[in-house]
């Protein structure tokens, strides 16, 4: 190896380490804020808003489930293939719906697919599903629909009551906050949704059913946190969760989960000349990016 690929070999190696450095910094930062039990839920708001580099467990949980690339493009690979029988369609679209709540942009395009579906040769029962899901992914979208659908409204009063806890309910992907005014979402009754309770103090609920039969569970929300500000144990499964979360009791009194881990020479020697390397990996990563001008970069998904 000559000793120009080399620099370049050591050059991108090091660019390499500087952009996941720099990325895991930016991760660090970001805490999640959990409310203990008996603490104040206005004060809890107050400090999640005005805290730099802070947001509320049910933020963090509301962005993963409205966030679902993989299913979006899925769902885009199905929609070229409309020459396939029916049947086949609504067994790929079943499977797709019972995997993980639809997005917002899943939502919209299944409307749109199951009206052009509409317009082919369909048997009863095939009609007669496009035709729900049509109005199923309208009503949740909020938009217009012109199609017959017999829809039910979901009672949220009655959901508060049986859920104390839970400040935020998902139908699918719509978000609707339990302790605003919200007007009542229409739902078909025959029809499968996905529905999830959140909430900043315990673990969130879901359930894949009729509205009906979500009403009928008995689910307990479980505390995410049980003691006080002098001690205090967790049930928080999640590694990453654990590492960022911020308990809060009171204004005078926010602990973490886990002590920070003890930072390593490389970390502190990056902390110390962060005035000089920071520009200089940006001068070295653009210029990296201006050699690479009029090359081909190809990368295989995993």
């Amino acid at each position: 190896m000559t000793s120009k690929m080399l620099s370049k070999t050591l050059l991108s190696k090091f660019i390499a380490i500087l952009i996941l450095f720099i990325s895991a910094i930016s991760e660090a930062q970001e805490f999640i804020l959990i409310q203990a039990p008996g603490a104040s839920p206005i004060d809890f708001i107050e400090t999640a808003k005005n805290t730099k580099g802070v947001r509320t467990i049910v933020d963090l949980q509301i962005e993963k489930i409205q966030t679902n690339a993989s299913q979006e493009e899925k769902l885009f690979t199905l929609g070229e293939q409309l020459g396939r029988p029916a049947s086949e369609l609504i067994q790929e679209i079943e499977i797709l719906h019972r995997s993980a709540p639809l997005t917002q942009v899943s939502l919209s395009f299944l409307a749109d697919l199951s009206e052009k579906v509409l317009t082919t040769s369909l048997k009863k029962p095939e009609a007669s599903f496009f035709k729900d899901l049509s109005c199923q992914s309208q009503f949740l979208t909020e938009e217009v629909t012109n199609a017959p659908c017999k829809t039910l409204k979901v009672d949220l009063p009655t959901i508060r009551r049986q859920w104390p806890q839970a400040q935020a309910l998902l139908i699918e992907s719509q978000l609707l906050y339990l302790n605003e005014q919200n007007l009542s979402p229409e739902v078909l009754p025959e029809r499968s949704y996905h529905w999830t309770l959140l909430a900043n103090s315990a673990q969130s609920i879901s359930f894949y059913g009729t509205y009906d039969q979500f009403l009928q569970q008995r689910l307990v929300m479980e505390n995410f946190i049980e003691g006080t500000c002098e001690g205090f144990s967790t049930r928080i499964d999640d590694f990453q969760l654990n590492s960022k979360a911020l308990i809060f009791f009171s204004k005078d009194c926010t602990k973490r989960v886990h002590r920070p881990i003890q930072k390593t020479q490389f970390a502190n020697w990056m902390e110390n000349n962060q005035k000089w390397v920071y520009p200089l990996s940006g001068l070295l990563v653009g210029g990296a990016i201006f050699a690479a001008q009029g090359k081909t970069l190809v990368i295989d998904k995993p």
